[in-house]
């Protein structure tokens, strides 16, 4: 059940059906198991724990939840902060009171990405429930330079040699109504992208 409770709040991957917690060793999310105690959502703790051991632990989650991955390396975009601590904590030569500040710091780092996810889900689920009377959107943007316009699927010297024009990207999400990606020529002032 802990387990399940932790894929809620982690990276869900848009391309395959797994979810990449931020820990790079399932040894890390044992200890972080035994450390949290019995405590599976905020409102639910007992005062009695008693951890399983930790091959018990990894049969578990081989068995009931293959799909909650620990990655050293994420495919994707990772939080910068989340990146800069997890180096730090795979060098071997950090030890003692340094390692345990920078571990203090991971944890409560993703204790704070928990609770912005979480809040993030209820407004979700708020729009969704009553759209008359609640409205939750998200607008991001990147910078798509590197990828340029036009974009051709089958590279050859003559389409690298072509003009290319740089362009920004922007994804809206009105929850519960639409979703949009809109292309934008990068001149377009806004953000640091």
């Amino acid at each position: 059940m802990w387990l399940n409770y932790q894929k809620s709040f982690y990276d869900i991957q848009p391309d395959r059906d797994e979810v990449l917690l931020p820990w790079s060793f399932k040894g890390e999310v044992y200890q972080h198991y035994i450390d949290s105690g019995s405590v599976i959502a905020p409102e639910t703790t007992t005062d009695e724990f008693s951890p399983c051991h930790r091959v018990y632990f990894l049969l578990v989650w081989k068995s009931d939840v293959p799909d909650l991955k620990c990655r050293r390396f994420h495919r994707f975009m990772v939080c910068d902060t989340c990146a800069d601590l997890n180096a730090k904590l795979l060098c071997r030569s950090i030890q003692g009171p340094t390692r345990a500040m920078y571990q203090t710091a991971k944890d409560l780092h993703i204790q704070q990405v928990r609770e912005d996810r979480c809040m993030y889900g209820m407004r979700v689920m708020e729009a969704k429930h009553f759209p008359q009377n609640v409205m939750s959107w998200v607008i991001d943007g990147s910078d798509a330079s590197a990828w340029s316009l036009s974009h051709f699927a089958q590279v050859t010297h003559d389409t690298q040699a072509a003009k290319k024009v740089k362009s920004k990207v922007y994804g809206i999400i009105v929850h519960g109504y639409w979703a949009s990606l809109y292309t934008f020529n990068s001149v377009l002032p806004g953000g640091p992208m």
